[in-house]
């Protein structure tokens, strides 16, 4: 009866979580696996960052709820040398000094093994070197104003503000793109001053200009006075990372002021965020909308994972690539080195900078360099068509890979300084 009770009270708070976030139905077996049990082994503690509340809540209840799903999958599979995986939720309230707070929490008040998670890192992973040191394994892409040469205790798995500017910038030049804009939120991270210089960086050698390139409040939620003098300005192309409290309602006053360049490439609408947008701001307002995204929606792993995941029901959450994958790569370095090595905060790390693996994302993540960023990473921009319902979700559009980068080479901020100085007068300016 016990057993039953607990199981209840389980179903209710999923349920609760997902009507909250306006989520899709999730069947009840879908996260309800229970894990297995190895009498006298240790547990592998994972702190999940996430913006329960605040404006990026949405974002953060699906996070956390892709994230549990995937560790009841680890736990029914096992994970050697432990009994099972543990999590904890930490609501960062979409500001990251609250991350902060919850990280020394994690570490010195609740003993957790490694944190995982976030949005925003430009104080995040300085207080992670300086005073935390506990393992901190990202999954969201991050600007590079904290990724410098000595970064210690973080691994990136995805491409950063400076990987999609350089690829945007491409597909610009690509498609005959002569006139551009560019308008958002830093989130003090470098997140739109990596996006612009890295456009630029793209097309020093072309004769393709930027006619606007301003950071606007977070606060702003009507835009209509920038859209009238965008609409002035003959843009081909849009750039928009990340508005702020916009996010939900830019889309609807373009289209309604008649504004719609050809190219309107938009984050954070990535890779399966799709769902969120449609239930805010419809259909009508995505067609032709163009998304960068760090999973290879082409490739045959993500078909088969995001296939899966929608015979249960659900739609996949934005970055349920680099959740699957990041959360998997943990377990794997944690198996590599035991439970006596995971309870050391230097060899851990470690393990997770040599440990590779490759899962969903249509990429291999790791080794990492030492610094915590991989060697090379994809970045593919999708938009949203007319047409029947794909892999990439349930409803009648489709998301189509119109372009895709392989990028070599990650930069941390003093090398991409060195390649772009503008970058660096930008960020200090």
């Amino acid at each position: 009866m016990n057993f039953i009770r607990k199981l209840r009270m389980f179903i209710l708070t999923l349920l609760l979580v997902f009507s909250a976030c306006s989520s899709p139905n999730i069947p009840e077996g879908a996260l309800l696996i229970p894990p297995k049990q190895e009498e006298g082994l240790p547990v592998l503690k994972i702190a999940f960052l996430c913006d329960m509340t605040g404006i990026f809540s949405k974002f953060g209840a699906l996070m956390d709820a892709m994230g549990k799903v995937v560790v009841e999958s680890i736990n029914e599979e096992g994970i050697k040398g432990f009994s099972r995986i543990e999590v904890k939720t930490y609501d960062t309230q979409s500001d990251q000094k609250v991350a902060c707070k919850q990280i020394y929490k994690a570490k010195y008040e609740d003993d957790m093994d490694v944190v995982w998670g976030s949005w925003v890192e430009a104080e995040i992973i300085p207080y992670v070197d300086e005073l935390a040191a506990i393992p901190y394994v990202m999954n969201n892409p991050t600007g590079l104003k904290a990724f410098d040469e000595n970064v210690e205790w973080t691994i990136n798995p995805c491409a950063t503000g400076w990987d999609i500017g350089i690829t945007v910038g491409k597909f610009f030049n690509l498609n005959d793109v002569k006139r551009w804009a560019i308008a958002g939120q830093g989130w003090e991270e470098g997140w739109l001053d990596t996006w612009a210089e890295g456009i630029k960086y793209a097309l020093k050698d072309t004769d393709i200009i930027c006619v606007w390139d301003q950071e606007v409040p977070s606060s702003l939620v009507d835009w209509t006075m920038h859209i009238e003098e965008w609409k002035t300005l003959d843009i081909d192309a849009l750039v928009i990372p990340n508005p702020g409290e916009g996010i939900f309602t830019i889309l609807k006053q373009m289209k309604n002021a008649d504004f719609w360049p050809e190219y309107v490439i938009f984050d954070p609408v990535a890779g399966g965020d799709y769902y969120i947008f449609e239930q805010e701001v419809g259909k009508a307002y995505m067609m032709g909308l163009i998304a960068p995204t760090n999973n290879n929606v082409e490739a045959p792993v993500w078909k088969e994972f995001a296939t899966k995941h929608l015979e249960k029901n659900y739609m996949p959450y934005g970055f349920s690539g680099e959740i699957w994958d990041t959360l998997h790569l943990i377990k794997l370095a944690a198996e590599g080195i035991g439970a006596e090595g995971v309870k050391n905060p230097e060899t851990f790390i470690e393990a997770l900078k040599n440990t590779s693996y490759n899962g969903a994302m249509g990429y291999t993540l790791g080794p990492f360099r030492e610094n915590g960023l991989l060697e090379g990473v994809t970045v593919s921009l999708v938009q949203c068509r007319e047409g029947s319902p794909d892999w990439t979700n349930k409803v009648d559009y489709q998301w189509e890979t119109i372009f895709r980068m392989e990028i070599e080479k990650q930069l941390t901020l003093e090398e991409a300084v060195d390649a772009w100085p503008q970058l660096g007068q930008r960020m200090s300016g």
